[in-house]
């Protein structure tokens, strides 16, 4: 099983050595990392989403909107099996103004 993250966390060598897990450092926001990442994978996970409480709005939207849509992109391309949840607990409260609702996003990215 691989890890595609922007940050590497200090159990990583840890986990590679016992054979567990192996970790690849890139951008969501980079589709070629994204994409060097995923080669060779049966399937992609994605569950990649910044916290809504970093107070950069930007980046927010950037991973959850661009990054899903280069995962989308990158595992159509390579005919890569794919379940996403970038969703957080955060759509799941009162602030229902800061999720992105799924009839907003119809349309937006190509069908296969």
């Amino acid at each position: 099983m691989r890890v595609f993250d922007v940050f590497i966390n200090k159990y990583a060598p840890e986990e590679e050595k016992a054979g567990r897990l192996t970790f690849i450092k890139g951008d969501l926001l980079n589709a070629a990392d994204v994409e060097a990442a995923a080669k060779g994978c049966l399937a992609i996970f994605h569950v990649a989403s910044p916290s809504p409480l970093s107070k950069n709005p930007k980046l927010f939207f950037d991973v959850n909107v661009n990054g899903t849509k280069n995962v989308l992109q990158v595992a159509r391309a390579l005919g890569t099996k794919l379940d996403t949840a970038p969703a957080h607990s955060l759509c799941l409260s009162r602030h229902q103004s800061l999720c992105v609702h799924e009839q907003r996003l119809r349309g937006q990215f190509p069908s296969r």
